[in-house]
């Protein structure tokens, strides 16, 4: 069996929350952050589509979720101030949660910090806090 030797290398910035957030990934698979940055580059290599695709769907999904919330707390809002729920309102309500819901949801997904029980961002740009 032919081992082939690793003599090449690929460098790349982060800061400090990214390498936080790449740490905790890693230490959950067992494996040093170099290890899982290599594995997850190889596997683009073999499968450049899967990645996308997968946080395509999650990020579809998280919309609706936010679209949910968001129609919840303001149907609850209008039962508490007690104003008669009308078709036409009930629409509007339906109708802002869905403008709203990929902005907001691009928003949560690329927050920078994992400490304050937000989800952690691997890749993308930070804003400063």
């Amino acid at each position: 069996m032919r081992v082939t030797r690793l003599t090449q290398s690929i460098s790349t910035k982060l800061s400090p929350s990214q390498h936080d957030a790449f740490k905790v990934l890693a230490t959950a698979q067992g494996v040093g952050i170099s290890e899982y940055a290599r594995q997850i580059l190889l596997t683009s290599l073999q499968e450049p589509n899967n990645h996308n695709q997968l946080r395509v769907m999650l990020s579809l999904v998280f919309e609706e979720l936010l679209a949910v919330r968001s129609m919840m707390a303001n149907l609850a809002n209008e039962q508490v101030s007690g104003a008669a729920l009308t078709a036409e309102r009930l629409q509007a309500i339906c109708t802002r949660a869905d403008a709203s819901k990929a902005a907001r949801a691009h928003a949560l997904l690329t927050t920078k910090t994992i400490n304050e029980n937000k989800l952690p961002t691997v890749g993308g740009t930070e804003e400063a806090a």
